[in-house]
């Protein structure tokens, strides 16, 4: 019988052994590259990473490090100038080996609305470039510390991170996702050389203001700029703002003191400067002076606003509200003071509604909510109210009962023909509603102007879009005798005011499908078919049902004729309107992807309730030649869907300087950043850019 022993490993203990105790030195060098996520159970929403790149600075002593946040929701945390009443991020050290200070890296922060007032911070994620100034580079060092984060939302909280790293200089050998991430957060913090230069900074105490004067010679495009001092100091710098002359930026900010008087006695300042692939830092001295406050961006934008208002008149939006105005005119009081008073009564409802939308936007602005044009219109509620408000208004064209105002009111303001002043000013205010879904050449320019400025911007430009809208009634009341050119009042008037009534009625069904986004299909359906029979049944009651059925058989006849000629001839005057593109959802960091693959990617934010939207859809996205360039194979579509709240297409919007729909912007290999495109899409606006941001 053979013996079968066991393999003699007794020889191979040693190497075993030795291969152990490696692996055990060599792990804590590798486990000490990150924390990995820290949270604490306090505050679950935010947390922090510390991790080391593995490069260094042997000369200086220095190891470079990462520190990442994330914050969840509408979690904010702050710059190293966080602005009005915000603390900024700090790093404590504890009893640490070989450790001499920490110097911090701060990456290009953003302008914040929070409780009324601007702060300079970040949100979602934010990764600050550590650099860890060590004693002595030929020992190792253990990196123990206390990091305090603020962050707020509808409440602010400071919350304490424990971190702690050991390694040795020496031994640290680079991880490439760390030092991807770390070079991509140095990329984004302010240089502190480069071709912007300040010109000049004035200081008015009386009015206590400070306007810079920068110059970059190659002119500006979307800058902003942040101001603060360079030594501790109470006084606060508010978001200013600017002006913009060839290759000269002017910034005006407002200074205050959370505990009085502004003091600003020190001697230097630091001015950051971000615009479209630009982040610069600059440290500037500053001189007494005076300084206007009023620029002449603002007289160009007050301008913006005012042209806007009267183009306004004119876009689709308003044209359901066309006849209930030319019916105002025509029905106005034969004499020429009533009809001033009853013009007047239009202009100041139209105004007094801009107003009201100020003041609800600069309250929604202070209370930290995401704004913009239109936003109201994303409401069910105020959808459902605006399709009541229109069917009385149809059934009162069709007859059905008058609009007065109650006892007292009515008798002091009624004039002839029973047109009281209150029903002239509620016709402005009707008008001003229905159009907020609207986008105009010149108003999105103005009125992001204004909702990204100061208090006395927004007043002062929503009141320049209120005359602008105005206008026609003002020139009415201004000049009485323009009258003239009106047509005569006769029986021909029933029957327009027929027309203006099926014009109306049409918007109150467009207002309910409209709902659809918040009800769905089937209770869209029902309260539309609910809404159709209470139509007729008062119709019925007013004219009797054979009128009715008669005059309601004579309109479908006339559609379905309309319908058919126009299906039979569409060929030789339309081409054929087929939505057949590949949209995507849009996804901020998908874009970058494409870019950075040479595609290009043309996005499209929109919304059901938004007029222009679909005119530029119809009118010029799905028409030839812009149809065949979208679907080209490198061009990808994304699409953003704004009928709804959402938080991060509103950002999207903001971060284009538009605070309304549509937005159409084009990225590419030649625009990494995106070119917005005008609100009123062309064939030649949209190729232009495409082929720009192509790079050919």
């Amino acid at each position: 019988m053979r013996n079968h022993h066991a393999p003699d490993i007794m020889p191979n203990c040693p190497k075993l052994l030795l291969l152990l105790l490696l692996f055990i030195c060599i792990s804590p060098s590798i486990a000490a590259n990150t924390t990995g996520w820290i949270a604490n159970e306090q505050h679950p929403p935010v947390q922090v990473k510390l991790s080391l790149p593995g490069t260094s600075n042997k000369d200086q002593k220095v190891v470079h490090a990462l520190l990442e946040v994330t914050l969840e929701d509408n979690w904010k945390t702050y710059w190293r100038s966080p602005g009005e009443g915000g603390v900024a991020p700090s790093i404590r050290l504890s009893p640490s080996t070989n450790i001499d200070k920490v110097n911090w890296h701060w990456p290009s922060p953003n302008y914040f609305q929070q409780f009324g007032l601007t702060v300079q911070g970040y949100k979602n994620y934010v990764a600050f470039p550590l650099d860890i100034q060590l004693k002595k580079w030929d020992e190792s060092a253990t990196f123990n510390a206390t990091i305090t984060l603020p962050s707020c939302t509808d409440i602010c909280v400071l919350t304490d991170y424990l971190v702690s790293l050991s390694f040795t200089p020496d031994e640290l050998n680079p991880d490439s996702e760390i030092l991807l991430r770390h070079n991509q957060a140095m990329s984004k913090v302010p240089l502190k050389e480069g071709k912007t230069e300040i010109r000049e900074v004035v200081w008015d105490e009386t009015s206590s203001m400070l306007q810079v004067t920068l110059f970059h010679p190659d002119g500006w495009q979307n800058p902003n700029v942040f101001i603060e001092t360079t030594e501790d100091s109470d006084d606060q710098f508010q978001q200013p703002s600017l002006s913009i002359e060839g290759t000269t930026l002017t910034a005006v900010s407002q200074v205050s003191n959370t505990f009085g008087k502004v003091q600003f006695d020190l001697p230097s300042l630091r001015v950051t400067v971000l615009d479209d692939l630009l982040a610069q830092e600059l440290s500037t001295t500053w001189k007494k002076g005076n300084v206007f406050q009023i620029s002449g961006n603002l007289l160009s934008m007050l301008w913006f606003a005012f042209v806007g208002g009267l183009i306004l008149n004119v876009m689709p939006c308003v044209l359901p509200v066309l006849g209930i105005k030319i019916n105002s005119l025509l029905l106005s009081a034969p004499n020429k003071r009533t009809q001033q008073a009853q013009f007047f009564a239009s202009a100041a409802g139209i105004l007094v509604s801009f107003w009201l939308i100020a003041f609800a936007l600069i309250g929604l602005k202070w209370a930290g909510y995401a704004i913009g044009w239109g936003i109201q219109f994303q409401q069910p509620w105020f959808l459902a109210f605006l399709a009541l408000i229109t069917l009385a208004f149809s059934l009162n064209l069709f007859g059905v009962f008058e609009i007065k105002l109650p006892g007292q009111v009515s008798d002091s303001l009624a004039k002839d023909r029973g047109q009281g002043l209150g029903n002239h000013f509620a016709q402005g205010a009707f008008a001003t509603l229905l159009a907020t879904p609207c986008s105009a050449p010149f108003l999105g320019t103005a009125v992001a102007f204004a909702l990204g400025g100061s208090v006395q911007n927004v007043l002062l430009i929503f009141t320049f879009l209120g005359l602008g809208f105005a206008a026609p009634w003002l020139v009415f009341a201004l000049f009485p005798n323009s009258t003239r050119f009106l047509p005569k009042p006769g029986t021909w008037m029933n029957k327009l005011k027929i027309v203006f009534a099926l014009m109306m009625s049409l918007t109150t069904f467009w207002l309910i499908s409209l709902l659809h986004a918040h009800i769905g299909q089937f209770g869209t359906v029902v309260t539309g078919i609910a809404t159709l029979v209470l139509l007729l049944v008062l119709l019925t009651s007013k004219y009797g049902a054979r009128l009715v059925a008669i005059f309601s058989s004579a309109t479908l006849l006339v559609v379905g004729l309309g319908m058919i000629i126009a299906g039979t001839t569409s060929s030789y005057w339309a081409e054929p309107i087929v939505d057949d593109l590949n949209w995507q959802p849009l996804d901020s960091l998908a874009i970058r992807a494409h870019v950075a693959d040479g595609k290009l990617v043309f996005v499209d934010v929109t919304a059901d309730w938004c007029i222009t939207c679909k005119a530029n859809k119809i009118g010029t996205l799905l028409q030839s030649p812009t149809y065949e360039h979208l679907q080209e194979k490198n061009v990808v579509l994304m699409r953003g869907d704004w009928t709804t709240a959402n938080s991060k297409i509103t950002e999207f919007l903001m971060s284009h300087g538009r605070y309304g729909v549509p937005l159409n912007v084009v990225y590419g290999p030649d625009s990494p950043l995106g070119t917005p495109l005008p609100v009123l899409l062309t064939h030649d606006s949209i190729s232009r850019s495409l082929e720009a941001a192509r790079g050919n």
